[in-house]
């Protein structure tokens, strides 16, 4: 029983160890959150582009709509590519890890309790259930030359 539970301590340690990056996520930066802010703990690189962002006033109104909404913005990849590639890895790793879980969860709902389990390819029906797209149906329906 003792060699049991040293194992069990021992695989358990090893499991934490492993799997506290996925439970805690990405360390984001505080200049991501707050660009206007200090920028003692950024990167000496980064520090530059930071300082350049600081006196740019023109780019302050976005930054009121939300982070994610200042650093979307088109002009940000060309004039600040350094911080843009660390920006983008971590505004971007959040909705594809959501959309491939998502995608499992479809799939087995299709698969489990609607039964066409062939058909999942051939109808579209995964297709269907993961878009956000709203399909017009009146354009549909007049392009088909039916009346509504």
């Amino acid at each position: 029983m003792n060699k049991t539970s040293k194992c069990i301590g021992v695989i358990w340690s090893c499991f934490i160890k492993t799997s506290s990056n996925d439970i805690r996520g990405p360390k984001v930066p505080d200049w991501i959150t707050d660009p206007f802010s200090g920028v003692e703990n950024a990167e000496l690189q980064l520090q530059e582009e930071l300082l350049e962002l600081r006196g740019a006033q023109e780019l302050k109104p976005k930054f009121d709509l939300g982070y994610r909404a200042f650093w979307l913005q088109r002009v940000i990849p060309h004039l600040y590519p350094g911080l843009w590639n660390v920006v983008r890895k971590l505004l971007i790793s959040f909705p594809s890890s959501y959309l491939a879980e998502r995608g499992f969860s479809v799939v087995a709902d299709l698969l489990t309790k609607k039964r066409n389990k062939l058909q999942i390819v051939n109808r579209g029906d995964l297709r269907l259930r993961l878009t956000s797209i709203e399909p017009d149906i009146e354009k549909l329906l007049s392009l088909r030359g039916y009346q509504a």
